[in-house]
């Protein structure tokens, strides 16, 4: 006989279960329980501890991606792999690694006064940043742009201390082979390439720093992210591009970022104004239909034009 509604299935007992008794039934369950909660917090440990050191063993490699895809390239440039107009130089750091260098110069009919220095994000070598100097062309303005070291044809492998010193070496090389003083130079930072150029505006008192897209520090750009901000404290990394700017004098700061940038929000860009110290000029750009990678090809036009009011 059947009662409707009741189910006649045999519970399916855990292995080793026997009924002999509620008190003894409650014991094993209870353990049975417990052992299955140990085990649960025992894996998610083990789970924590690794992402933790795969964050920590890893972080060039987050901060650097593009350096994994420059891993196969030897240290040499076929002169006709190259753009029209550019000119290839390898030069040579402290520390003995070997950066490539593009020069494009502007045309002789138009040329100004300036020198354009541009540090590159992450995201590519040299030949995906080539619209950057293009623009510095377009307004008559002769620019350099590089690899940091494991990109495209640089040697050896990138990391902040490392990066530093390409930084140094290439404004050396700059501004003895054209003769120019800090006040004829522009310095360009793109997304994680803004520390690296604000450091040398900090350094060297340039007539103009350009950020575009870039983070306050990287230690607040990891707090803005939902699940590694909870190992924040295991970044060594800190390129903190707020304390460079902090630092200039009366070195003009223009500042470039789209409102629809999910990976840099365009709130360090205001605490990048917020932060400027010195007795140049400010400006602050938003594009409210940019993103992080579209906004410099949107806005460059606009960009030209205050470049060329703060110059």
């Amino acid at each position: 006989m059947y009662l409707q509604g009741v189910s006649t299935r045999k519970v399916k007992r855990p292995k080793g279960f026997r009924f002999v008794g509620s008190l003894q039934y409650n014991r094993q369950y209870d353990q049975y329980t417990e052992n299955g909660c140990m085990g649960f917090v025992l894996s998610t440990l083990i789970f924590l501890i690794f992402a933790a050191v795969l964050l920590v063993v890893s972080q060039d490699v987050q901060v650097f991606p593009a350096a994994l895809m420059s891993l196969h390239r030897r240290p040499v440039r076929d002169p006709k792999t190259l753009p029209t107009e550019i000119e290839s130089t390898f030069i040579t750091t402290l520390d003995g690694k070997k950066l490539e260098v593009w020069r494009l110069a502007a045309d002789d009919a138009e040329a100004k006064p300036y020198v354009g220095i541009v540090f590159h994000g992450n995201g590519g070598s040299l030949e995906a940043f080539l619209l950057t100097q293009l623009w510095f062309q377009e307004l008559g303005i002769t620019s350099y742009g590089f690899d940091y070291r494991g990109f495209g044809r640089s040697t050896g492998w990138p990391n902040e201390a490392g990066v530093y010193r390409d930084c140094d070496a290439v404004y050396k090389y700059v501004t003895e082979r054209e003769s120019v003083s800090p006040a004829e130079l522009v310095v360009l930072g793109i997304s994680v390439g803004g520390p690296f150029a604000a450091r040398i505006a900090g350094l060297h008192k340039p007539k103009l720093l350009i950020l575009v897209s870039t983070f306050s520090s990287i230690q607040h750009l990891v707090r803005q992210l939902p699940l590694i901000r909870h190992f924040r404290r295991l970044c060594w990394y800190k390129l903190p591009t707020i304390e460079y700017v902090g630092e200039l004098d009366d070195t003009n700061l223009l500042l470039l970022h789209g409102e629809r940038d999910r990976t840099i929000s365009s709130t360090h860009s205001i605490a990048l104004q917020q932060a400027y110290r010195g007795t140049g000029k400010v400006k602050l750009l938003l594009s409210p239909h940019a993103d992080h990678n579209n906004v410099f090809y949107l806005e460059r036009r606009r960009l030209g034009e205050e470049t060329l009011d703060l110059l």
